[in-house]
């Protein structure tokens, strides 16, 4: 009888153990299901900011330049990876806004994207450029551009 009373209690104690362990492991897996769902949350919300940010983007690439010419120079000579490469920038006097760069040793796909970007504005245009070969080294060209904001 009493052989069978401490089973009873050993196996119920096992139980109790086995249903704490498991309560406990339920509840951890609980918050890390509300932690990971707090997390895909916030990242559905960045990507719907980066969609909402890479249209305005582009719909303010395609539209106007807003600030100076000058500016806008010498930001996408950063961001292209030549601002190194000029040599001078300056406003030219006149009614227009119209700033005249010289880049040297720029490459082709250099001025290609160059006037590419300048061609993303409605509002830019470029009014004259002039390619000089470099003979010291003939995959390279100086570049003097004049890039003109129409009002």
């Amino acid at each position: 009888m009493r052989y069978r009373l401490l089973v009873a209690v050993i196996a119920l104690l096992v139980f109790l153990i086995t249903y704490a362990v498991g309560q406990h492991k339920i509840q951890n897996i609980t918050a890390q299901t509300e932690e990971l769902n707090k997390q895909y949350q916030k990242v559905q919300r960045l990507i719907a900011e980066y969609r909402s940010l890479a249209q305005q983007s582009k719909t303010n690439k395609a539209g106007m330049l807003k600030g100076g010419v000058l500016t806008f120079v010498q930001n996408i000579s950063t961001e292209l990876g030549v601002s190194e490469k000029i040599n001078s920038i300056k406003p030219v006097p006149g009614t227009k806004e119209v700033v005249e760069v010289v880049y040297n040793n720029m490459t082709l796909r250099n001025i290609v994207d160059l006037f590419a970007k300048v061609r993303d504005y409605r509002n830019l245009r470029v009014k004259s450029f002039a390619i000089t070969r470099r003979y010291d080294a003939p995959e390279f060209a100086d570049l003097r551009v004049q890039i003109e904001k129409i009002k």
